[in-house]
């Protein structure tokens, strides 16, 4: 399913970003801007949105949504099909935010992931590359414990 329809929540992270998106989306906007990231143009939310029943979107769905074009490789070539359903989305400008929103530590604390034995070595793939281009000297292994959060030194 690369489109995941949501209700409106009534606690935790999903329920703050939905709050945040679809009342007040300059607090998000200001807090990127805040951490020195720099926007020549406005946040546009393309997910979650409440005229979209709060819908996340994963697989090509959510590349589609972005309107982003994957010119060099395929995204099954990177990454397993039913790999991550966003949290939100969004794009200002050429820039793009896949969000996965945590409100606090236990959200942190997830599960190592459990893909299949082949998807495994896919993701592995994938986020040692991701690793190698951002230039990250930790060799944390990103798919176990904490794997949301994927920290960086």
């Amino acid at each position: 399913m690369p489109r995941v329809t949501q209700r409106a929540e009534k606690r935790g992270s999903q329920r703050w970003l939905q709050v945040a998106v679809n009342r007040c989306p300059s607090v998000i906007e200001n807090a990127i801007r805040s951490v020195g990231i720099g926007l020549n143009d406005p946040v546009i939310w393309k997910s979650p949105l409440d005229s979209d029943e709060f819908a996340e979107y994963r697989d090509a769905e959510f590349l589609a949504r972005l309107k982003v074009k994957l010119d060099k490789r395929a995204l099954r070539d990177f990454w397993p099909n039913g790999g991550p359903c966003w949290d939100g989305l969004a794009r200002s400008g050429d820039r793009i935010f896949l969000i996965e929103a945590k409100a606090n530590i236990n959200e942190l604390n997830s599960t190592p992931c459990k893909a299949s034995p082949t998807s495994l070595v896919k993701i592995r793939s994938a986020l040692d590359e991701t690793r190698e281009f951002l230039e990250i000297k930790s060799d944390t292994d990103w798919t176990k414990c904490f794997y949301h959060y994927c920290p960086v030194n």
